[in-house]
């Protein structure tokens, strides 16, 4: 049964010593709460990774979701020490598709969709990566997305 907490009026403070600040102190645990438990149980693994838009940076991931185990075997921890890692799984027949995909939606900063071929323990599974654009600067676009 899921969790119902009575949604306040930001205006309003309920009995002594609770003002707004507890307001949006509780509201913002339980969002936090929840974005965790999406992160964890969804199907999938979800990302934030930081890409360079010039060819001397180096990627790297500031998120990975538990989910990861399920597609890749591998720990979020390990992709966030190597931004390299999934790459070494891609079929070698679609690096040239995913990456002419990954570089046009970085180009644009628009959504990337890309469905493609992985091996991992020896077999063979299609995936859909898809991200996009949170954060653009001048040296890299932090997106953010799954593969499914």
């Amino acid at each position: 049964m899921s969790e119902r907490l009575p949604v306040l009026p930001t205006s309003v403070g309920v009995g002594p010593g609770f003002g707004l600040g507890d307001v949006e102190s509780s509201e913002s645990a339980r969002n936090d709460r929840y974005l965790r438990e999406i992160a964890e149980h969804v199907p999938g693994m979800a990302y934030r990774v930081h890409l360079p838009l010039e060819g001397d940076g180096q990627a790297h991931y500031s998120f990975v979701s538990p989910g990861i185990r399920y597609i890749y075997g591998v720990d979020p921890e390990q992709l966030l020490a190597d931004a390299r890692l999934l790459r070494r799984f891609r079929h070698p027949d679609d690096m040239a598709h995913v990456d002419a995909a990954v570089s046009a939606a970085l180009a644009r900063a628009a959504p990337l969709n890309v469905a493609f071929r992985i091996v991992v323990g020896g077999q063979l599974k299609w995936v859909q990566m898809s991200s996009s654009a949170v954060v653009g600067g001048l040296r890299e676009q932090v997106r953010v997305g799954v593969v499914l």
